[in-house]
């Protein structure tokens, strides 16, 4: 199977030109293709592999030489792939290539399986969390402008500002708040948006949690971005002088 690595690679480079981009685009095209006229189960395989390759990249990427891979992302995402008889290439009960983004979703909650407590994680790997982080961030800010729903990370979001603000730890967790901290720095606009508007999830996704856990949320709302802003800024207290704290504290008191 052709390794989407070596399409994704040049995109970690702010610079690279935009043909770049449109060359990685053929490139997943020619791919998909070439795996489903072997069978189905191949490009299967071949998009859980070709989307895992391109978070191993972002892990890789920090969140200012990430453009690239984001404007790559939003073009896969408006091609259509077709088959022999020219119909749109589908993953059964995924989708089509590449509009709705199939399996995408699938990796993200896969890769959202970290523990942000976790002593042992090294520096590479909490660097890797915050570049995928970021990443989603800004997709999700993209969500809402281009209406796709693929791109919409955010009950993601909400899950990592949970984890931060909510959960009543005896010691702050440096990592949890610097997640928080990104997703407000890059989605902070949407993210108030969703606040303003009620947006609630399903069952009990969007619950509060810890310190919280009697109040009645089931997603975003007014209430739940004042605690959490009155979190975050607690959490830059006692933790000290961070860019990426001052930066998503005083974009927020700006929203």
């Amino acid at each position: 199977m052709s390794d989407p690595v070596k399409l994704l690679e040049p995109l970690a480079d702010p610079s690279a030109a935009n043909e770049t981009i449109a060359a990685a685009v053929k490139g997943f095209n020619d791919q998909a293709k070439a795996a489903a006229a072997e069978s189905e189960s191949s490009v299967e395989c071949y998009v859980w592999d070709a989307f895992g390759k391109l978070f191993d990249v972002v892990g890789r990427t920090p969140p200012e030489h990430q453009g690239k891979l984001l404007d790559f992302s939003a073009e896969l995402q408006q091609t259509t792939v077709t088959d022999a008889d020219g119909k749109p290439l589908k993953i059964s009960g995924f989708g089509k290539l590449w509009e709705d983004m199939p399996q995408f979703g699938m990796i993200v909650r896969d890769l959202w399986n970290f523990d942000v407590d976790d002593a042992s994680a090294t520096a590479e790997e909490r660097a890797k969390w915050a570049n995928w982080v970021a990443f989603l961030a800004q997709l999700t800010a993209r969500s809402e402008e281009r209406d796709v729903e693929a791109f919409d990370f955010s009950l993601i979001a909400l899950w990592d500002l949970r984890c931060a603000f909510e959960e009543g730890r005896s010691q702050v967790s440096e990592t949890a708040v610097k997640l928080a901290a990104l997703w407000l720095l890059f989605a902070g606009k949407r993210l108030r948006k969703l606040s303003a508007d009620d947006h609630k999830f399903d069952a009990k996704l969007g619950v509060a949690r810890g310190d919280y856990s009697e109040r009645e949320w089931k997603g975003f709302n007014e209430q739940r971005w004042e605690a959490w802003k009155h979190e975050l800024k607690a959490a830059q207290d006692k933790l000290g002088p961070d860019e990426t704290f001052q930066a998503a504290v005083a974009l927020i008191e700006k929203l």
